[in-house]
């Protein structure tokens, strides 16, 4: 959703087509699905094949081709932009070395005619990777109406949780380690209570918890409504990201909507919004130790805690005006009009 609604606000855009194994659900204007048949749907493999064979089928109706460097979609935007002789935007929303291991994603990448990156430390890996093309750093917008709109409306003063993590659960977010972490801080700090807010942590971490002695310490939250979510932002002293791999989660920018300081890992763009000392703390995935004793300095110190905090906070207003729905859909019309030149004296642009 938030990838489509900068293009789909440009009065250049006619349409964009969404090629999903299932229905989405409220879509942008200009926006619409084109529904993979479920009759594959026991194999992913066949399903993406019949993903793939649409795609191509029908490219000829299109100006531009955007994938989403998440598994197999760009491969698909990349062989449709070559049989059908159109551009190829790569929106690489993970960290490049994770594609650039990969033969297929590699070339997909390298052979676009523009990527799409979430900040500085991406950049610097494609251009050395040898990339050639136009980069441009393209965020998720933040949304008028989001988690981000609560953060004035929230009572902040009451602070139940020392820390809070937000995800859903998947392996690259380094769950388990944090759980050792934790364990580690509670060592040094055994009253501490840590909320985990995203679904299937409950399930896949539970028993871990346990493990560790760590139940009466966190509370599972599972999926939540961006109000809820807003709630507990709210309601917590810092934020915690143990990933190994990343873009730019949107859910640290949201902390620091909340001006909380954040301790994070230096995975994928990640410390091109975290200084050290500034708005919170960078530690190496890994780093056990390290990551307790930043948590320690941020719980334990008011004072430096309250410093942090002005600076998330600072900091996040400086990408509010860098995250609008406005600034990315100038970065789109700039990047369409240098690609596709006017048609029968058409200025519409189908992707």
């Amino acid at each position: 959703m938030q990838k489509l609604l900068p293009p789909a606000s440009l009065d250049s855009v006619e349409r964009i087509d969404v090629f999903r194994r299932a229905e989405c659900g409220d879509l942008p204007e200009k926006v619409r699905c084109v529904s993979v048949p479920h009759v594959l749907r026991f194999s992913k493999i066949l399903s993406e094949f019949l993903r793939m064979s649409q795609i191509l089928a029908c490219g000829y109706r299109y100006d531009v081709f955007v994938g989403c460097f998440q598994q197999w979609h760009g491969i698909w935007a990349y062989l449709a932009g070559k049989i059908w002789q159109k551009p190829v935007i790569q929106l690489v929303i993970t960290d490049p070395n994770w594609n650039l291991k990969r033969f297929w994603c590699r070339k997909a990448m390298l052979s676009a005619a523009v990527c799409g990156v979430r900040g500085e430390v991406s950049k610097k890996k494609l251009l050395g990777a040898g990339y050639k093309g136009r980069i441009e750093i393209i965020h998720n917008p933040l949304e008028q109406d989001g988690i981000c709109a609560y953060a004035e409306e929230e009572d902040v003063s009451d602070k139940k949780f020392d820390i809070i993590a937000s995800a859903n659960y998947a392996d690259e977010k380094g769950y388990e380690w944090m759980m050792n972490v934790l364990a580690e801080l509670k060592k040094e700090l055994p009253e501490f209570r840590t909320v985990l807010c995203g679904a299937g942590l409950e399930e896949r971490l539970k028993t871990t918890a346990e493990s560790l002695k760590l139940s009466e310490n966190i509370v599972f939250t599972g999926n939540l409504s961006e109000k809820a979510l807003a709630g507990y932002l709210g309601s917590a002293k810092c934020f915690i990201s143990t990933s190994h791999t990343e873009g730019l989660p949107q859910a640290l920018i949201e902390a620091m909507a909340f001006a909380l300081p954040c301790v994070v890992t230096d995975a994928g763009d990640i410390p091109d919004i975290v200084e050290n000392g500034t708005n919170g703390y960078i530690v190496r995935y890994g780093e056990t130790d390290e990551m307790k004793d930043c948590l320690l300095k941020v719980l334990k110190d008011e004072t430096r805690r309250a410093e942090l905090s002005e600076g998330a906070l600072r900091y996040f207003e400086k990408l509010k005006n860098e995250m609008s729905i406005g600034k990315i859909a100038e970065k789109w019309r700039t990047l369409f009009g240098r690609l596709l030149r006017r048609r029968n004296g058409r200025a519409d642009i189908q992707t």
